[in-house]
């Protein structure tokens, strides 16, 4: 049996929801002629943002679920919220790297880091900033 939202619950999904379809209108999928960006990058692009300004369309997962980052969006919208922890304005920047075509090393560009497609791809680190104690 499915959970009775409340009101605010409620109108806090259906805000969520529509701050992700609106993040489609302005993300990049390269011209007609480009090699497009995963389906799992465009989602988790779309899920990143409204999970970056506290709305929940659904249960976020928690950092370190999931055997690979493109399991499914919420996954992936954790990989990339996490990516833009790291590296503040990746996702606007890997955003705009899209305009025109999309290649797997853009992680790489953007961070520096030959490994961050790998962990993409495979499991992702336990490590969370926004959880790190000083």
């Amino acid at each position: 049996m499915e959970k009775k939202l409340k009101a605010s619950e409620l109108k806090a999904r259906i805000e969520g929801f529509i701050l992700h379809e609106m993040t489609h209108v302005w993300q990049w999928y390269g011209d007609e002629a480009a090699t497009h960006p995963p389906a799992w990058l465009v989602e988790g692009i779309a899920d990143c943002v409204p999970l970056s300004t506290g709305y929940k369309i659904y249960e976020w997962v928690k950092p370190g679920t999931g055997n690979k980052w493109n399991e499914n969006t919420a996954i992936s919208a954790a990989f990339l919220t996490y990516c833009n922890e790291v590296k503040f304005g990746f996702v606007p920047a890997i955003n705009k790297m899209m305009q025109f075509n999309y290649v797997d090393d853009y992680f790489e560009r953007l961070t520096g880091c030959g490994q961050i497609i790998r962990i993409s791809t495979t499991r992702p680190p336990h490590h969370h900033p926004s959880t790190t104690t000083t």
